[in-house]
């Protein structure tokens, strides 16, 4: 957890999320309790698509962004699979 990758989710198997960078590193003391279970994807066309657990695809999918409520991905500019 020093320089970049102190930061969670900059380095992804797409490159690194440049919007991680700089954002507040964890610190010991929090919690990773907290399990959000909604997949957030990004395409090579740049389509953002969030898959719910249960679709055809969640399995398969890395996500680039967790989200705990399908409103919190709507927020962030994703949208549903719809599967």
């Amino acid at each position: 957890e020093i320089g970049i990758w102190k930061y969670e989710n900059y380095a992804t198997d797409r490159g690194f999320n440049a919007a991680a960078y700089g954002s507040t590193a964890p610190s010991s003391s929090q919690s990773y309790e907290k399990k959000c279970t909604i997949k957030g994807n990004i395409s090579r066309s740049g389509s953002k698509i969030y898959h719910m657990p249960g679709q055809s695809s969640y399995e398969q999918t890395n996500p680039e962004e967790w989200f705990c409520t399908e409103q919190e991905a709507q927020d962030a500019g994703f949208r549903s699979t719809g599967s």
